[in-house]
C-alpha cells in the first residue's frame, strides 16, 4: 500500500492519492495526515482518491474508521463535521459505501464519487 497526502493550493483542498490494500492501520495513517495537514493549512475540504485501492478490512474495522477520524481530529482541536471529504472510489468498492453510510450516521461531512471532477465541484459547494 502506498499513500500520498498533499494540500493543492490552488483548488484549496487536501488530495489524498492510494493505491493498493487499505489496511485499518494504514487508513489510520491516512487520517492523521489529512488532519495534521487540514490543521496546518486551515484547509477543510479534502479529496481522497482510492480508485485504485482494495479494502484489506473487516467490517469490524470499517465501523471503527468514523471514531479514529472523530479522536485525530479532537486531537487538533476540530471537529470532525468541520472537514468535508469527498472519497472518490472504483465502482465496485461495497466497502467504501458501507464507510460512508457509518460516517453520514456519525454526522461527518462525507459522499462517495465516481469522479474527481464531480468530486472537486461537491467541495466547493456550500
Amino acid at each position: 500500500m502506498s499513500h500520498s497526502v498533499t494540500y493543492n493550493e490552488e483548488l484549496q483542498i487536501i488530495e489524498t492519492v492510494s493505491q493498493g490494500a487499505l489496511s485499518l492501520a494504514e487508513a489510520r495513517e491516512i487520517i492523521s495526515e489529512i488532519i495534521q495537514l487540514s490543521t496546518s493549512k486551515a484547509c477543510y475540504r479534502c479529496l481522497s482518491d482510492y480508485r485504485q485501492s482494495t479494502v484489506d478490512m473487516s467490517s469490524f474495522e470499517i465501523l471503527a474508521i468514523p471514531q479514529i477520524v472523530e479522536d485525530k481530529a479532537s486531537e487538533r482541536g476540530l471537529h470532525a463535521s468541520m472537514v468535508k471529504r469527498a472519497v472518490v472510489v472504483a465502482q465496485d468498492l461495497e466497502d467504501f459505501h458501507f464507510y460512508e453510510t457509518v460516517s453520514y450516521n456519525r454526522n461527518q461531512s462525507i459522499k462517495l464519487f465516481y469522479s474527481i471532477d464531480e468530486a472537486r465541484q461537491w467541495l466547493h459547494e456550500k
